[in-house]
């Protein structure tokens, strides 16, 4: 298995983050897409993008924090025939408990270095929800 990050971004808008902070109308959401990409017989890639937005609990019309980041991964079956129904399955559900960890990271990491408080997500991919 080849893994890694394909690209990311991250955007403040620091008043608004405080201000939401202050009035404790901050609200988290987590958003993914999971795809499979290239098939072929002993090999397949995917994708996992993640989008981690802080903003109004009222709706406002911009995110107060985001961070987004792409992953891409190269997986490999030695001894057996891979088939578009068993990449997709397994894009669908274990690829989620394999990359979800590095998203975590990530968004921790990156937090903390806006100089605001870092979130800290759910150890689960099963919790993506808002919260």
């Amino acid at each position: 298995m080849g893994f890694g990050m394909l690209e990311s971004h991250t955007r403040q808008d620091r008043a608004a983050y405080v201000e939401l902070q202050d009035k404790n109308r901050l609200t988290r959401r987590i958003s993914t897409e999971y795809h499979t990409m290239e098939i072929e017989k002993d090999f397949f890639n995917a994708s996992a993008k993640f989008r981690l937005s802080m903003e109004d609990k009222r709706g406002s019309a911009s995110p107060a924090v985001v961070v987004e980041c792409t992953y891409v991964a190269h997986l490999h079956c030695v001894g057996c025939q891979i088939t578009r129904e068993l990449a997709e399955r397994f894009t669908e559900s274990e690829l989620r408990l394999v990359v979800w960890p590095y998203f975590r990271q990530f968004v921790n990491d990156a937090t903390s270095r806006m100089a605001i408080r870092p979130v800290v997500i759910p150890f689960s991919a099963a919790s993506e929800h808002e919260g």
